[in-house]
């Protein structure tokens, strides 16, 4: 007598901690927008919530860099769009062991910052890279278009066999191409994944190119 029991099932409440929740973040406007402004360093605890305990834990993971981090986000952000993302990414921080009182706050800080745009630059273009199917004049019109989120309209070199094959890794969007890029921190072993996945030889360093001038360039997923 005298208390209130929940009227939520132990079920309901493990589901809703799982969901992204933007309220139960803990960092504040002003913080956030600077970070939306800043310049990407490649230390993770230049992330609002990333502290040495978050860093530590993702770190064990393999997960070493602001840029790599960024990236497994990018890898979750599917046809179904940003916003199941988050949920999906929120998972990827609990797997990795990371404090779950600032999962939300990593969620939000990376989900606006890819909203709001940023470049990496660094990754390095190998000599073969330069080589590709790419001329000035096409990474100019490349760079100037909004891409779409499908691999076949955005990228020279995505036709409908590279894209099947894409898709039997699980590789269906534009964001997960150029996340792999930013995970894996190299165009050789990137281009390598391409092999892989069995996208076409003649193609691959086009492929490949056109990610990595995207990334220097600037990246901002659409609203």
């Amino acid at each position: 007598m005298g208390s209130h029991e929940s009227t939520q099932s132990p079920c309901e409440v493990v589901a809703a901690d799982a969901q992204f929740t933007p309220k139960n973040s803990r960092v504040e406007e002003e913080t956030l927008e600077q970070w939306r402004q800043a310049t990407l360093d490649g230390k993770l605890t230049q992330i609002p919530g990333v502290g040495p305990v978050t860093a530590a834990s993702l770190k064990r993971q393999g997960i070493k860099t602001s840029y790599a981090l960024i990236g497994h986000f990018l890898s979750l952000v599917d046809e179904d769009g940003l916003l199941p993302a988050c949920d999906r990414f929120k998972a990827l921080l609990e797997d990795c062991e990371t404090p779950p009182a600032y999962r939300d706050t990593v969620v939000l800080a990376i989900g606006e910052k890819i909203s709001s745009g940023f470049l990496v630059d660094g990754l390095g273009t190998p000599a073969d890279i330069r080589s590709s199917q790419c001329n000035n004049q096409d990474i100019e019109d490349f760079l100037a278009k909004e891409l779409t989120g499908d691999p076949q309209q955005d990228f020279k070199g995505v036709g409908p066999k590279s894209k099947a094959a894409l898709a039997e890794k699980e590789v269906n969007t534009t964001w997960q191409i150029l996340g792999a890029l930013l995970m894996l921190g190299s165009a050789t072993k990137f281009e390598e994944q391409l092999k892989l996945a069995g996208v076409a030889s003649g193609w691959r360093s086009t492929i490949v190119h056109q990610c990595l001038e995207k990334l220097a360039a600037g990246l901002k997923l659409p609203a």
